[in-house]
C-alpha cells in the first residue's frame, strides 16, 4: 500500500517512529540498548531516500502516556548520519516510563499524524515500536481497563471478537491514509524466563499486535481474563 502511495517519484513521505519508553526494555527485553541502533539505523536508511523526494521524519514516545520527542523535520542525506547519533542518545526517557498504553500511543500517533507537514497529501507512515502487550496504568491484572482500551482501539472486544458498533482509532488510522506498521521488540531470552500463565499472558497481548496493525489474525485471549482464555480470530 505504501508502495502504491509513492509510485509518484515525487510524492512527499512523512514517517513517525512511535517508541515504547516502558521499564521492561531496560529490565528485560533490551539490557544491551540495541533499540538505539534499530532507530539510528531506520532514519540513516530513511535518509537514502530523501535523495529523490521530500523526506519529513519525527520521533514520539509512549508509556502511561503519550509525548512527543522530536519535531517534524525534513531529512536530507546530509543530515541522516547526525539524526542516526541524536537517536542512539536517546536512553535517559527511553526504558524509564512504567506502562505500555497503547491507546494512548495510537491516539497521540494519529494526532501527530494528522499535524505533519502536507499530511493531506503526503505518503504516511507510523512505525510503531513495543516490547509488550497493552498495559494501560501500570498493572497488567487491570482487565477491564484493559478490555476497554482494546475495545476503543480496535471496536471489538478482545475476549469475544464481538464488535462493539463504536468508531474504533485503528479505523480513524486507516482512513486518514496513515500505513501502520507494528514492530515487536521480543526478546527469546526473557521469554525462556517465563512459564505456565507467566508466558500465555505475554504471548497473548502480543498476538494482538496483528490485527490491530493489519487489520486481522488469531489471537489468544488469556491475557485479558483470569483464566486460561481462548483462541478467536479477530
Amino acid at each position: 500500500d505504501l508502495s502504491a502511495c509513492m509510485e509518484n517519484p515525487t510524492s512527499q513521505l512523512n514517517v513517525l517512529y512511535l517508541l515504547d519508553a516502558s521499564s521492561s526494555l531496560q529490565e528485560d527485553t533490551d539490557p544491551q540498548r540495541l533499540r538505539g541502533k534499530i532507530l539510528a539505523q531506520a532514519i540513516e536508511q530513511l535518509g537514502s531516500l530523501s535523495a529523490e523526494r521530500d523526506v519529513f521524519y519525527a520521533v514520539s514516545s509512549f508509556d502511561l502516556g503519550y509525548k512527543e520527542r522530536k519535531a517534524w523535520s525534513q531529512l536530507t542525506p546530509d543530515e541522516a548520519t547526525q539524526a542516526a547519533t541524536w537517536a542512539e542518545q536517546q536512553y535517559g526517557w527511553w526504558g524509564a516510563g512504567l506502562g505500555t498504553d497503547w491507546l494512548s500511543a495510537l491516539t497521540g500517533g494519529l494526532t501527530t499524524m494528522n499535524t505533519s507537514p502536507d499530511s493531506k497529501i503526503a505518503c504516511k507512515l507510523l512505525v510503531w515500536v513495543t516490547d509488550g502487550g497493552i498495559n494501560v496504568d501500570g498493572n497488567k491484572n487491570a482487565y477491564d481497563v484493559n478490555i476497554a482500551a482494546m475495545e476503543e482501539i480496535c471496536g471489538t472486544n478482545p475476549l469475544t471478537g464481538v464488535a462493539t458498533g463504536t468508531p474504533a482509532v485503528v479505523d480513524a488510522i486507516r482512513s486518514a491514509g496513515i500505513h501502520l506498521v507494528a514492530v515487536a521488540l521480543a526478546s527469546d531470552d526473557f521469554l525462556k524466563t517465563l512459564s505456565g500463565d507467566a508466558l500465555a499472558d505475554e504471548q497473548s497481548k502480543f498476538s494482538y499486535l496483528v490485527p490491530v496493525s493489519e487489520g486481522s489474525g488469531e489471537v489468544s485471549s488469556a491475557g485479558f481474563t483470569e483464566g486460561a482464555g481462548s483462541s478467536l480470530d479477530y
